[in-house]
């Protein structure tokens, strides 16, 4: 520590009697000085020492007066403060003067004595701690009298000083924190007379907390019994803004403690609710102090004196449940404690109840139900999960309450229920789905015979065993091969599509079928082309029908045009006859030249009946022929250009309904009308007249119309096809 060397003057005068003057420790003033106040410490014992006797108190000749001694000192002080020590107060008794003052500077580490003439001392502290100041005063008769004063040395770090008292302004023996976001940063037990001082590393805002000293393991309190103080209290909110700066809360008074009794148990069974964690909040002025403990088996959270908790004012509890049992979530009540309170916090049960999945597993494009079941309480609300979706509140007290959920992904779906029961009981509780694929097959549908050089059409389809609503099917991908070699694919949205092959053979036809969930089938089957055309072998002309545009509606003895579209899909260039048979027999004819792959339209007209009623045209090349459906009807246009233009304008292409063509050299049969109608009537065609009647183009295209005027007695003639007693082989038709 450092000295300071006091100015020098002439020796005490020696004596034969020696009176020692001590000033003990007795009551101590406490005295306010500006911002660090002073410390006056006095007392009057003293006692007279002779040769031959000694007393003790006051002297008995009053010109032996002791002398008293006394001085002001600040209660802290920082390191590297100069501290002033003034003792102009202290007394030499009668008859005498004070010719020395010997201080003595008891610190932790250092012991130091100063001697001054004058009352004053000035003294800087260089190291931290608790520091005894010893001032001794020596009269001129040689009397002697000491005092003590103590100091705390503090380093030059942000430093708040105060003091608890009671309510009877008595100062508290409690532990003082200051803490920083809950952590503890310093912590002093109160002197005797209540005050305290904490200090920090560095600026910012703390709070000052005062707690039991039992509660935090540095008190030999007596484990029975109330305090006579509260465990825990906020006391107030420091900001340092220096380093160096030392701030005074003065001091607060803590109120009178009240017994705080608690109990937890469950809100339904009132089971006592051991292990429970329960903690205790005081807040006041920005500051916050808790105590945390568990609960024994009676449900009472015992604090670790092992008496009864004492509060004031507003307390938090905060009650963490057991892990079995209880609703895993914080009960969180606030308490005023003005008087000894018995308070029982009730803490919701669980619902034992569990989740059923039906059906389960779930093929994809199913409902699923979810139902509550097996509940030992009744049920007041469940708020679903499913996935990750929230879903409404199923309200009203009822036994199994349940959910159906649609199932829209190949994942398995997580089921969960909030279930809440009576008087706030409730449970978490959930099931895992699983979903699988739909118990579907996927199949295609062909034609029983294939011809090479002609389309034919395939269909996907998929079916189920049971009533299973399959998810629709959207997207198919088809792919048709010729051993390991793709010879077409193609992409649909409709579950048909249309293929042709050039060369007999069997063939690999695939189909991936994928459906409004994204999930894909996928099947495959043989396709065997066993019949070449004929014109396909002579490499003959092959004219289709490609389109036929006609009125759907026609005045009585009106026009009506008939526009045929055809294209030769053969091998060689060649003429082609395109008829529109009629009811009378009439045939409109023309002939057109197409080269291979060219397309050609012609329109031709015929005259309609003067009858009302439903008719049917057929339309014929000598490869192809349709039916061409129309009505007659007196409110249809009477001219055949404006039923054509407004059959144009308004009507959709209709699809051709095309007929079977008989083969060449097979025996034709032509049936009469029903109505009496009859142009051919059991004749037999042999091969020679066949062969004139294809040259005239007049097989294969003859048509028959009949009026149908209740619109319920309509047939045409059919054109049957005999082939019994000549089927072709495969792989060729018959010359």
């Amino acid at each position: 520590m450092a000295r300071v060397e006091p100015q020098v003057r002439s020796p005490v005068p020696a004596t034969d009697k020696r009176i020692r003057s001590t000033a003990a420790f007795g009551p101590v003033k406490n005295e306010s000085d500006g911002e660090n106040g002073s410390t006056t410490d006095s007392g009057n014992e003293s006692s007279f020492d002779s040769e031959n006797e000694t007393a003790t108190g006051s002297a008995e000749n009053e010109t032996k007066t002791a002398p008293t001694a006394t001085f002001e000192a600040p209660k802290t002080a920082s390191t590297g403060e100069t501290v002033s020590f003034n003792a102009s107060e202290s007394d030499p008794g009668v008859d005498d003067e004070i010719g020395a003052y010997v201080w003595e500077i008891n610190g932790p580490d250092t012991q130091d004595e100063v001697i001054t003439w004058e009352p004053t001392l000035e003294y800087t502290f260089d190291e931290p701690g608790t520091t005894d100041v010893v001032l001794e005063v020596l009269t001129e008769a040689n009397h002697r009298a000491e005092t003590t004063a103590t100091i705390e040395i503090v380093d030059r770090s942000p430093t708040v000083i105060g003091r608890l008292a009671g309510t009877d302004d008595e100062g508290l023996s409690q532990t003082v924190q200051l803490r920083e976001d809950g952590e503890v940063v310093a912590e002093n037990v109160t002197r005797d007379d209540g005050s305290f001082t904490l200090s920090t590393d560095e600026s910012g805002t703390y709070e000052i907390v005062a707690v039991n000293p039992t509660l935090v393991g540095n008190s030999s309190e007596p484990d029975s019994g109330p305090a006579d103080y509260v465990d825990l209290y906020a006391i107030d909110t420091v900001r340092f803004h220096e380093n160096d700066e030392t701030i005074d809360v003065g001091t607060h008074i803590l109120p009178d403690p009240h017994v705080l009794e608690t109990v937890v148990v469950g809100n339904q069974s009132e089971t006592a609710a051991e292990d429970a964690t329960v903690t205790y909040t005081h807040s006041s002025n920005g500051a916050i102090v808790t105590f945390e403990t568990t609960t024994d088996a009676d449900g009472r959270p015992i604090p670790e004196s092992d008496r009864p908790l004492t509060v004031a004012g507003d307390v938090v509890i905060e009650v963490e449940p057991p892990d079995d049992g209880f609703v895993p979530r914080t009960q969180i009540e606030t308490i005023t404690v003005d008087k000894t309170t018995n308070h029982t916090v009730r803490l919701p049960e669980v619902i034992n109840v569990s989740l059923e999945a039906a059906p389960d597993p779930v093929p994809v494009g199913e409902n699923v139900t979810v139902t509550v079941a097996n509940s030992n309480r009744p049920v007041e609300s469940v708020s679903w999960t499913i996935g990750e979706q929230e879903r409404n509140h199923t309200a009203g007290r009822r036994e199994s309450p349940s959910l159906e959920i649609p199932i829209t992904d190949l994942k398995n779906l997580t089921a969960s229920a909030l279930v809440r029961g009576t008087a706030g009981t409730e449970t978490n509780v959930s099931t895992t789905i699983d979903v699988i694929e739909p118990d579907r097959t996927l199949d295609i549908k062909r034609p029983d015979r294939i011809r090479t050089h002609e389309s034919f059409v395939v269909t996907a389809v998929q079916t189920a065993d049971s009533d299973a609503n399959l998810p629709r099917l959207e997207t198919y991908a088809w792919e048709l091969r010729d051993s390991d070699e793709t010879i077409a694919t193609k992409r649909t949205n409709e579950s048909t599509a249309e293929f042709t092959v050039e060369a007999l053979g069997e063939y690999t036809l695939a189909v991936e079928a994928r459906d409004e969930f994204g999930l894909t089938e996928t099947t495959t089957v043989a396709v065997d082309a066993d019949v070449t055309p004929s014109w396909a072998t002579n490499r003959s002309s092959y004219f289709e029908l490609d389109d036929v545009e006609a009125p759907a509606d026609v005045a009585p003895g009106g026009t009506v045009p008939v526009t045929v579209t055809t294209t030769n899909t053969g091998e060689v260039p060649d003429l082609v006859d395109v008829t529109v048979d009629t009811e009378s027999g009439d045939v409109e004819r023309t002939r057109l030249e197409l080269g291979t792959g060219e397309t050609e339209s012609v329109t031709l007209e015929h005259a309609a009946p003067n009858a009302t009623g439903e008719y049917r045209l057929v339309v014929a090349t000598e490869d192809n022929r349709a039916t061409v459906p129309y009505t007659v009807s007196r409110n249809a246009s009477e001219t055949a250009t404006s039923a054509r233009s407004a059959s144009a304008a308004s009507d959709e292409p209709r699809e051709l309904e095309l007929l079977p063509v008989p083969s060449v050299g097979t025996d034709v049969h032509i049936g009469s009308k029903s109505a009496g109608w009859t142009i051919l009537h059991d004749a037999v065609l042999t091969s020679s007249v066949l062969a004139i009647l294809l040259g005239f183009g007049l097989v294969g295209y003859a048509i028959y119309t009949q009026p149908d005027r209740n619109r319920n007695d309509r047939s045409a003639s059919p054109l049957s096809v005999d082939t019994a007693d000549n089927e072709s082989k495969p792989g060729e038709e018959r010359p």
